[in-house]
């Protein structure tokens, strides 16, 4: 062998080692940042009530992996006053309600989806609404 070729032959194996790391590199990377993603999804899942509502109402949210409902029931009745859910998601820090169904007040949601800025910690999840209109809710899991 000439020098030559044992220098293209080394140029090339490390070329060959770079890349090879690269895409490792961003394997390993794009696995991180799925673990990340699903780790805030799983902090989302449970019953939240909203802490900035009017004294009157009692609003309630429930979080499963795949789907939420949010419930309206007057404050000390056993009544639901409204309802409407359906299947969620979630990328990077939005927060996408697909709605599927609702009681009567609220059937014009159905087929709608709302979109929403979400900052959740392990016992407190703050909506910031994406509408005409910006606006937030803060949450508190239920124990």
């Amino acid at each position: 062998m000439t020098r030559l070729t044992i220098r293209l032959t080394a140029l090339m194996a490390a070329i060959l080692g770079a890349w090879m790391l690269g895409g490792f590199l961003q394997s390993a990377l794009a696995q991180a940042d799925k673990a990340k993603a699903h780790q805030k999804s799983a902090l989302l899942e449970g019953t939240w009530e909203q802490m900035d509502i009017d004294g009157n109402h009692r609003v309630l949210m429930i979080v499963t992996k795949t789907h939420f409902v949010s419930v309206v029931c007057g404050k000390g009745k056993k009544t639901i006053l409204s309802s409407a859910g359906g299947r969620w998601s979630l990328k990077d820090d939005v927060f996408t309600e697909h709605f599927e169904f609702a009681s009567a007040d609220q059937e014009d949601l159905v087929g709608k989806q709302h979109t929403s800025k979400v900052a959740v910690e392990p016992n407190k999840l703050t909506i910031t609404r994406l509408t005409s209109m910006e606006y937030k809710q803060v949450w508190k899991r239920l124990k």
